[in-house]
């Protein structure tokens, strides 16, 4: 089993710079991996899903939100207060390899 966990980094990156760490990020697990290794990986992306390097990580590995989810995300995976206000993002994901694992369920987010 391989267990990762990643961020891309907030703040003035670009959308781009986020991406090619996505890019990255995915070449580091093929080649550290093989085929039938369990992989499951916690990634702060940094995007909101839909977005690039999103996209790029869950085209290799299963979103296991969206899979509990049936195909949705939580309302947010982030929280801060800050001094305009509240503020939540969705620029968390649990991503896993489907080989030999199985999401079973997600927990609602805390109220």
């Amino acid at each position: 089993a391989v267990v990762s966990t990643q961020s891309t980094g907030g703040g003035p990156k670009t959308e781009q710079t986020r991406f090619e760490a996505c890019q990255d990020l995915v070449v580091f697990m093929k080649e550290h991996t093989s085929s039938g290794d369990m992989v499951v990986m916690g990634v702060d992306v940094c995007e909101e899903p839909g977005q690039i390097g999103y996209d790029t990580l869950t085209s290799e590995l299963r979103d296991s939100y969206k899979f509990a989810l049936e195909g949705k995300s939580p309302g947010f995976t982030t929280w801060r207060m800050r001094p305009v206000g509240e503020e939540k993002y969705t620029n968390d994901c649990i991503l896993y390899s489907d080989q030999q694992l199985r999401v079973l369920q997600a927990l609602d987010v805390p109220a």
